[in-house]
């Protein structure tokens, strides 16, 4: 599988999508660890309106939470993401917040979101 590479000016376009939604997954609702497990999650899925509007159709979600979704509804998958969350305690917000495989990801985008602010001036 082809490895893709997050550059500065996509870790800023990310950022301001995650500061836009309030730091929050549109799926399950929980914060972000870093930048390394953000997604860009479909808010209407593509099948559905195709590329219309597309920046306003999209919001960050956990790669987990975005890969467990599937073409479910947002309601169903964080049924699921809760789920998950009873079945693994603990370790669930380490699984949650897994980088997104196959990106090559630089150091800025592995410090915590909120002090990632700075770097994005």
């Amino acid at each position: 599988m082809m490895q893709t590479s997050m550059t500065r000016t996509s870790f800023k376009e990310k950022f301001q999508l995650v500061k836009k939604w309030g730091y929050l997954c549109i799926v399950c609702g929980r914060p972000f660890a870093n930048l390394a497990c953000v997604t860009n999650e479909h808010i209407i899925p593509k099948s559905i309106i195709g590329n219309k509007n597309k920046h306003s159709n999209m919001a960050p979600s956990h790669w987990r939470c975005n890969a467990s979704k599937g073409d479910q509804s947002l309601v169903d998958a964080a049924k699921l993401i809760d789920k998950k969350e009873k079945q693994l305690g603990k370790n669930f917000k380490k699984w949650l917040n897994a980088r997104v495989p196959n990106r090559h990801v630089p150091w800025y985008a592995l410090i915590t979101i909120v002090d990632a602010e700075w770097f994005t001036l």
